[in-house]
């Protein structure tokens, strides 16, 4: 998956909407179009982790994602696109570039 469609796809994840291919969408919570903004750099930001993880939480599926690190120490130092990989995995929304050749 390119950058932007990890960040896509990370963002549909935790609840932005009507996201165009601008990469403008509107976050959760939000009144409508008024509030509509560039996504977050999922890919790029390491400061994003904490959503993604809340958004882990609430889904209920911590333990899936745990289970794809070594421990705690491989959870805080993978690269940033590493750790997308991973959330994107363990909620289903990873889309395997053999995958699409074949």
């Amino acid at each position: 998956m390119t950058p932007q469609e990890i960040n896509i796809a990370i963002a549909e994840a935790c609840g932005w909407v009507a996201i165009t291919s601008d990469v403008v969408g509107i976050p959760p919570g939000s009144r409508g179009t008024a509030d509509a903004r560039l996504i977050p750099n999922y890919h790029g930001d390491l400061n994003t982790r904490d959503e993604m993880l809340g958004n882990i939480i609430e889904s209920g599926k911590m333990k899936q994602f745990s289970n794809r690190f070594a421990g705690i120490w491989d959870a805080l130092s993978i690269p940033q696109p590493e750790f997308c990989e991973r959330f994107l995995r363990t909620i289903g929304k990873w889309i395997d570039p053999q995958k699409l050749n074949t």
